[in-house]
């Protein structure tokens, strides 16, 4: 894009860079090293923006063996790497923290490895006969053989298409595509038979279309992704035209370009985005990028002095114009045979080329060459412009032949050399040459004598020569050589840079590097050049560097710069005219340009630079090509003349059809716009008298509806007075339900504080118990110890005793001491163990107390739990009063608001079903006039439907008109062309009657009728070719074309198919969804009429039991009798019928029953007085678990939310 490369210069510690990769999006490069002092192996991640090092990932304790293979992740988080044979570990590291994450050992040979795009975790390696899947968890990682031995191949290169896919391809010519259904299986669905027929593919990457790949005979293959079993399907095949291998394959982020590089180090581009216009056997679909290297041996460089180009020759019979400015390739011609020298002409019009058998002289057009004139000068190596452009001189072994370069004539020949002359160099003034030869001798000559000045001093025959150059503002000559022979120190092929001048002593500087050997293919160097204006002289050396030493050259002179260029010696290295730029080729066949300023640091040179725009814009053009395109413009200005009043003709007879028809078409829009608008005015008119009869109906339906609503209002007064008296009674069960739930917490209370007691007279009674066994087991300790002490006391007298008389005694009374002795330890053994088990018993006892004491604690913390449960219930009645209160007040109001709903819904039904009545017949009529609007739209579509196809005829001829054209310019250019050839053919026959002799006028005759029959045959086949060449590229392109419509048709017949599903699916769920909140809502219809009732009845009981008397109690609790334990009790109503059946919850025959067996029951002796109405389901209430009383309560909540909420809805619907 920029036309220029950045350079990530090699370390010094660095000894071989063995592999590198490249991140997804551009930014990393990875590099794996080789270090020079141990070995050690080490990668390297560089910046590209930058091209600065930013992370380092040693293995010097890993491994000794280089990666070979390297892979980022997409996130550019994690880096896979892979050794070489015979140690083979695959490792990866977590780059942001240089940590290695895991490693495995492997028993085979990897060359590739990649890392999923989707999952970091997840690698591939391919080998020459294996291919394995890694899962990296729990740093460890765990293989998978996707083939599982199905098939023997041999593996060349892999790529992830997505999480579930990838693409193998194999030497066989194969591709395998792997798929699996989840992470953790792939295995092969697919295989793709005979790719390249039967060929190697070497290369394989996917795009998101599909995949591409390349491999031998140049073929290039795109597969297309399907979504049936096939899983891809070939699109196209492409092929190079010099059918060579496709190495590798790198697609642009766009994925509109490829370039694919090849076996001989040249780089081709193709277009993915015009694949689809592209025809399969077309050769020029590959096009050569402009910035690739010689595929072999370069033997010659040259710079020209007056315009900015480089000219190169190699063995790969190519040469190739470099623009070192603009940093393009201008030129490349390839020849025959092969260049072995090459010299570019000071004013860059001209070039000599030294070939095998001959020596020739081009011209520098444009963009070609062309030849000038030939030389008899075989197997020329050397050739040289001189300073000012009127000689060149041309080496032929021990020979230098001097050329004039306007007359082409041998001037003199320069013979003094024993051997073979290595290298020449003119002087500024043309006057001179200086020359050195491999026997080790440097001449030089006067051009004028064309003889040699110098004596024999300049000559070591020990040295041969294989560059020099010479300074013209010093006279000094800089010359490289090696030692034939080791002697005075020097060993055999060491190199040494010398310094020649007239009258001064020679001067030797060594570099310490040895020549590399001699080459057959390339015997020619050119490793030296001085700077005068810096005073510098640059030498390349055989590994690779290049160094620069002060000139003149100082005693014992020391290089003060090195710089490591190339991969290999350095061979070439020139200076430019204004000595501003140096190139250097090397041995890896690559050119390098530097800047002078930048090399030399620290040293001012103060130059004024050339001027190569003025002369880069001179070059030569043949006469032949300008007479031809000055006939070509003739010719096409009076085709586009004739083509011009052609076409202004057929536009003014068109432009007058058209504006007939026009004219035509506007009157019939014009009348029938009238009647459209006569009969829209009469509609109008129907639909205002419409408006006046609906209006009328609707002041009758007015005052019916007001009747209506006074009705409503009627039954609405009564209603409510029956919910009042039923909302009294639930007030009065509310009550009793209260009274009853404080006596049930006074009772709790009371049981708690026996509970309590009970306790604290337990703990008493074990605490006095176990205080009493610890004062007994105390005792018995101390009795004990007592009893030790006083037995031990009298062991010991006695046995001081015995100790005396035996000393006394013979050594048959000192056993039975012994024994003694024996018998008295046990007696201690046995008591020690009784003092033990009494510790033991003593410590059980401990135990025992301080689990007690546990026990007292828990029963301490449960009464006052129980004490915090009976405040927090106290504080849930209250506030559920407050709740149930706030409910019966929305109750209330949404009973209001339900019955003026009705009214209002049976007001808006009645007027509804009146306006359908009336309206129906005026949609009728309004359907009819939308029908005729419709026709009439219909018919100008057909209008505008006309006008498209006149244009589209106008649009054709134009066509017509452009290839009508295009086959006159064919034609004339055609008769041009045979006009030409006759032109020639006169030419020929005229100098060939002026030949004298017969018998070659004879055979020039015949080689001029073959001649001019074998062109005319080629233009007919040409034009043949032609033809049919187009014809297949308009089929092709339609085939194409109408493939695409079929797909996309296809595409959205299935996307509006999923469509049809998907809506239907949803109205499926939509209907369900409706029926269940319908359901839904009819459940808490019940519900909430149950809870009401409910509520009703425990209203109805408490306020019976307010005014019932109250009877003797504790203080605290208003006065409510509660001399029994039990809730019954305390009601004297039995829930007994007199069948002596238990009545159900709510249910209307219990209520009747209950009524009237309440007058014939005699009260309780407990309660004193018989409670009006039944009290059945205020004993259930208090039977009831407090949860399940909050669960009503919140159900209630609920249902008033909800009808709330209805409330809304149904408002929402009468606006």
């Amino acid at each position: 894009e920029n036309k220029a490369h950045r350079f990530i210069l090699k370390n010094a510690k660095t000894a071989q860079i063995v592999a590198f990769c490249v991140s997804s999006n551009r930014r990393y490069i990875a590099l794996s090293e080789r270090l020079v002092d141990d070995g050690a192996i080490q990668v390297s991640v560089y910046n590209f923006n930058t091209a600065t090092r930013v992370r380092t990932l040693s293995f010097a304790y890993l491994c000794k063996n280089p990666v070979v293979a390297l892979d980022f992740s997409r996130d550019n988080k994690y880096l896979v790497a892979v050794t070489q044979p015979p140690d083979v570990y695959i490792y990866l590291w977590q780059l942001d923290k240089a940590r290695l994450l895991g490693m495995v050992e492997v028993n085979f040979a990897c060359t590739r490895v990649s890392i999923s795009p989707w999952a970091h975790w997840k690698l591939c390696t391919t080998g020459t006969d294996t291919l394995r899947i890694w899962h990296f968890a729990d740093k460890q990682m765990k293989a998978m053989d996707p083939l599982q031995k199905k098939k023997d191949y041999r593996f060349t290169c892999h790529a992830w298409f997505d999480d579930e896919k990838m693409v193998v391809g194999t030497e066989e010519g194969d591709i395998l595509i792997l798929a699996g259904e989840n992470d953790r299986t792939m295995e092969l669905k697919k295989t793709l038979q005979g790719v390249h027929e039967q060929s190697a593919i070497w290369s394989i990457c996917a795009i998101g279309r599909g995949f591409v790949c390349g491999g031998d005979g140049g073929h290039f293959t795109l597969y297309e992704r399907t979504y049936d079993g096939d899983y891809f399907q070939r699109y196209k095949r492409f092929r190079m035209q010099e059918k060579q291998c496709i190495v590798d394959i790198s697609i642009s982020p766009n994925e509109e370009n490829v370039v694919c590089c090849v076996d001989n180090n040249e780089m081709v581009f193709f277009s993915l985005a015009n694949v689809d216009v592209m025809k399969s056997d077309d050769l020029s679909n590959f096009k050569p990028l402009p910035i690739g290297f010689h595929s072999d041996i370069v033997t010659a460089i040259d710079v020209c002095i007056q315009k900015s180009i480089v000219v190169t020759a190699a063995l790969d019979k190519n040469v190739r114009v470099w623009n070192f400015l603009k940093k393009q390739l201008e030129v490349v011609k390839c020849f025959d045979e092969e260049a072995l020298s090459i010299a570019c002409h000071p004013t860059g019009l001209r070039l000599v080329i030294g070939f095998k058998y001959r020596m020739c002289m081009f011209n520098l057009l444009v963009n070609d060459l062309h030849l000038c004139s030939d030389f008899p000068v075989k197997n020329c190596r050397e050739v040289r412009f001189s300073t000012g452009g009127q000689y060149f001189a041309a080496v032929i072994v021990n020979r230098i032949l001097i050329f004039s370069t306007y007359n082409f004539d041998c001037i003199g020949s320069l013979q003094g050399h024993s051997s073979m002359v290595k290298s020449i160099c003119w002087t500024k003034n043309d006057t001179g040459l200086v020359s050195a030869g491999f026997e080790g001798a440097v001449y030089e000559w006067k051009i004028d004598g064309m003889k040699r000045e110098d004596a024999d001093d300049n000559i070591m025959k020990s040295t041969a020569y294989s560059c020099l150059c010479y300074d013209d503002s010093t006279g000094m000559i800089a010359a490289m050589g090696s030692n034939k022979v080791a002697e005075q120190g020097a060993q055999e092929g060491e190199v040494s840079l010398r310094q020649i001048s007239k009258g001064q002593e020679l001067r030797c500087v060594k570099p310490g590097y040895f020549s590399a050997g001699q080459r057959s293919s390339r015997t020619h160097t050119a490793e030296l050049a001085i700077c005068s204006l810096s005073q510098t002289v640059f030498v390349g050396t055989s590994t690779g560097q290049l160094l620069l030493y002060k000139w003149p050259l100082p005693e014992n002179a020391q290089p003060y710069q090195k710089y490591d260029i190339h991969q290999g010696e350095v061979l070439f290295v020139k200076l430019s005219t204004d000595e501003k730029y140096i190139f250097t080729m090397g041995d890896d066949n690559s050119l390098f340009m530097f800047d002078v300023d930048i090399i030399v640091e620290g040293r001012p040179v103060s130059r004024k630079s050339f001027n190569y725009s003025v002369f880069d814009d001179v070059s030569y053009i043949l006469q032949q090509e300008l007479d031809e395109r000055s006939r070509n413009i003739d010719s096409l200005r009076t085709q586009i003349d004739d083509l011009t009043r052609d076409k202004e003709k057929e536009v003014f007879r068109l432009k007058s059809t058209h504006e007939d028809e026009k004219r035509l078409r506007d009157d019939e829009y014009s009348q029938t716009t009238t009647e459209l608008r006569d009969k829209m005015s009469d509609a109008l008119h129907e639909r205002d008298r419409a408006k006046q009869t609906i209006i009328d109906n609707e002041k009758q339906l007015e005052a019916l509806h007001m009747k209506a609503a006074e009705e409503l209002e009627a039954l609405y007064q009564k209603r409510s007075w029956e919910q009042d008296t039923k909302y009294q009674q639930l007030k009065e069960e509310k009550d009793d339900l209260i009274v009853r739930y404080e006596n049930k917490i006074y009772k709790l209370q009371k049981q708690k504080e026996e509970e309590v007691a009970s306790l604290v007279e337990q703990n008493k009674i074990s605490r006095d118990k176990l205080n009493q066994t610890i004062k007994e087991l105390q005792e018995e300790k101390d009795n004990t110890m007592r009893e030790n002490d006083a037995m031990f006391q009298e062991m010991c007298e006695e046995h001081d005793m015995e100790v005396e008389g035996l000393k006394e005694e013979a050594k048959s009374k000192l056993e039975k001491e012994k024994e003694e002795s024996e018998t008295a330890k046990s007696q201690t053994l046995v008591f020690k163990k009784k003092f033990d088990g009494l510790n033991a018993k003593i410590k059980d006892l401990k135990t025992e107390k301080d689990e007690a004491q546990k026990m007292s604690h828990k029963k301490d913390k449960r009464i006052e739990d129980l004490e915090r449960s009976i405040s927090a219930l106290r504080l849930e009645i209250n506030v559920r009063n407050d709740t149930i209160s706030t409910s019966e007040k929305k109750i209330l109001e949404l009973k209001k608001q339900t019955a003026e709903l009705e009214k209002l819904r049976y007001v808006l039904t009645f007027k509804f079903n009146e306006l359908r009545k009336e309206v129906a017949p005026k949609e009728e009529q309004i359907k009819m006039m939308n029908e005729r609007i419709q026709e009439m739209d219909e018919e100008l579509e057909k209008v505008g439907i006309d006008r498209d196809t006149l244009k589209q005829t106008l649009e054709g001829k134009d066509e017509k008109l452009s290839v009508y054209q295009r086959n006159v310019k064919r034609n004339t250019q055609l008769l041009e062309d045979k006009e030409r050839l006759v032109s020639l053919l006169l030419r020929e026959l005229t100098e060939l009657v002026a030949e004298t002799d017969g018998k070659r006028t004879v055979y020039q005759l015949k080689d001029i009728i073959m001649k001019y029959d074998s062109k005319y045959q080629k233009e007919d086949v040409a034009n043949e070719r032609d033809k049919t060449q187009e014809f297949d590229r308009q089929r092709d392109y339609m085939e194409a074309q109408l493939a695409s419509m079929k797909k996309q048709s296809s595409r959205k017949e299935e996307h509006l198919r999923h469509d049809n599903i998907r809506k239907t699916g949803e109205n499926a769920l939509l209907v369900k969804e409706i029926n269940d909140l319908r359901h839904e809502k009819k459940v808490l219809a019940t519900k909430l009429s149950l809870t009401e009732m409910h509520l009703k009845e425990a209203k109805a009981l408490a306020a019976q039991q307010q005014r019932a008397p109250a009877s003797p109690g504790p203080a605290g609790y208003g006065g409510t009798g509660l001399a029994s334990k039990t809730p019954d009790s305390m009601y004297g109503v039995g829930t007994i019928d007199h069948g002596g059946r238990s009545t159900a919850w709510g249910s209307a025959p219990s209520r009747a029953t209950t009524h009237s067996s309440a007058p014939s029951q005699a009260p309780s002796s407990k309660t004193g007085k018989i409670i009006k109405g039944s009290t059945r389901s205020l004993r259930d209430l208090s039977q009831m678990d407090p949860n399940k009383v909050a669960e009503i309560v919140a159900t209630v909540e609920r249902n008033n939310t909800e009808m709330a909420k209805q409330q809304e809805e149904i408002r929402r619907l009468r606006e």
